[in-house]
């Protein structure tokens, strides 16, 4: 198979068990590049409108090692802020097992 030329991408929606309180979404997109058969690479993208962001965000350049240059830039988040938000998550899932716990012994 050629090394260029068309690729496709599939978008699905993420249905969750539960509704996110904060309305978040998620999506899943699945790329079959030219020498692929089927799609092989998939990314998961997370969309949320309720989390603040406390730092400005950066402009970072798009890798890829696909061997062609891809001239772009997109807005990140900073490492910090990265952080940040990995131990706030870490901090609420820990806090919610507390609950669930004293709520069992409790009971």
């Amino acid at each position: 198979m050629s090394v260029s030329g068309q690729f496709t991408i599939a978008v699905e929606r993420v249905i969750l068990r539960d509704a996110h309180p904060g309305g978040q979404d998620a999506f899943v997109f699945r790329m079959q590049f030219p020498w692929q058969r089927q799609p092989l690479c998939t990314v998961k993208v997370e969309v949320t409108a309720d989390e603040p962001v406390l730092l400005p965000t950066v402009s970072k350049p798009i890798l890829h090692g696909y061997g062609k240059d891809l001239l772009g830039e997109v807005r990140a988040y900073t490492l910090e802020e990265i952080v940040a938000e990995k131990l706030r998550s870490i901090l609420q899932s820990e806090a919610r097992r507390v609950a669930i716990i004293n709520t069992q012994l409790a009971g």
